[in-house]
């Protein structure tokens, strides 16, 4: 039996205001495993305002630019939002603790890694975005 999940926004778990829902299944055997609501456009803007909200806020907690995830089924929003975020490496749509940081990497300019890339970032902001794309 398929468990039903929340969306989590503006740090509380929510059943979010959209009508329907996406099924996850196992894929190694296909059982439909999740059932996770699809949000509504008033949840992602809700969404949206928190995450502004929290990044301000936790500009200042960490002095890296390390990774950052984004999950979108909107292509343009993905790369709307890639653009904005300071952070060495973005993955659309899978999860940081998968992709290995053999790509160039070195969180985002003015950042402290801890592994540094010399005097290149004082000129650029080097960016890896990762798109996991999916047919339904």
């Amino acid at each position: 039996m398929a468990t039903d999940l929340k969306l989590f926004i503006a740090g509380e778990w929510t059943e979010g205001t959209g009508d329907d829902h996406y099924e996850v299944r196992s894929p190694s055997t296909g059982e439909h495993i999740y059932n996770v609501p699809k949000a509504s456009p008033a949840d992602i803007d809700l969404a949206a305002a928190a995450a502004r909200e929290a990044t301000e806020e936790m500009r200042h907690w960490t002095h890296l630019g390390l990774q950052a995830v984004v999950f979108t089924n909107d292509l343009s929003k993905a790369f709307w939002y890639a653009d904005r975020i300071r952070s060495g490496t973005v993955i659309v749509n899978d999860s940081t603790d998968f992709w290995e940081t053999f790509q160039p990497f070195g969180g985002a300019a003015g950042t402290d890694t801890g592994w540094g890339r010399q005097r290149i970032d004082e000129f650029t902001d080097l960016q890896t975005v990762v798109f996991v794309l999916r047919e339904d």
